[in-house]
């Protein structure tokens, strides 16, 4: 969900980047909406990070529940 949400964010600055000139009033503007971009760049990253440890960890908890379920026949 979370996810989602920035890619959405992410394409909404990116359309506001394209219509701003990198000159005059609308510079100052524009840098604000690339700084925003960055930073939800690096919410992806650690919203991808985060996915990855928990599917490890599901991964890790499947392998031991077979080794129990195994252990018990």
């Amino acid at each position: 969900m979370e996810r989602k949400a920035i890619y959405e964010r992410q394409e909404k600055l990116r359309a506001n980047l394209g219509a701003l000139q990198p000159t005059g009033q609308e510079a100052t503007l524009r840098n604000r909406i690339l700084t925003s971009w960055s930073k939800a760049r690096i919410s992806l990253q650690g919203v991808e990070r985060r996915i990855a440890a928990l599917t490890e960890e599901m991964v890790q908890a499947e392998e031991r529940v077979n080794e129990i379920i195994a252990g018990l026949g």
